[in-house]
């Protein structure tokens, strides 16, 4: 466990580092929720395309791996969508939101805390939606939602400040 000060900054590290890779990226989890301690780090990246001249962010994930300055979680969690890492003794669980998926519903489910995500996505299912693979469902075609607030309205809900949510 660490302070959120020190948190703070090892996300912005983070973020300096990956951002270019990223049509998006942001801190979530108890960092974006204000905590005073923080167990790991949550990033949230909208990954760009790789190009001819860009590698793109997995590929930057793995040169840093093998460059030592990153360590893999036992055990390994280095997907497509999902990576945790260790990064100067601090986990980082690092989310890509990839099709389906959909920001406002990966943003808000990893900001949390866990029994905030989890009354969400009962009052999906309440409302005869359903939340797979990071995208809300309505009788088998996807909800969008761009951004929390997008979520939060497909709900009936008005947003909640991350540093609120219970």
């Amino acid at each position: 466990m660490i302070r959120l000060a020190d948190a703070q900054d090892l996300a912005e590290e983070l973020f300096v580092d990956l951002a270019p890779y990223c049509h998006r990226l942001e801190i979530a989890g108890s960092v974006r929720r204000g905590r005073a301690d923080v167990h790991d780090i949550e990033l949230v990246a909208l990954p760009r395309e790789p190009g001819l001249l860009q590698p793109g962010l997995p590929y930057v994930l793995d040169m840093k791996l093998q460059a030592d300055r990153i360590t893999h979680v036992k055990p390994k969690r280095w997907g497509e969508r999902y990576r945790a890492f260790m990064f100067k003794d601090v986990q980082i669980d690092l989310f890509m939101v990839r099709p389906p998926a959909q920001w406002g519903v990966i943003y808000t489910i990893r900001t949390g805390p866990a029994a905030h995500s989890q009354a969400l996505v009962t009052r999906a299912l309440g409302l005869g939606m359903r939340v797979k693979d990071g995208q809300l469902w309505r009788d088998g075609q996807p909800v969008p939602t761009p951004e929390e607030e997008h979520f939060y309205m497909a709900l009936g809900m008005e947003w909640v400040r991350p540093e609120d949510r219970r």
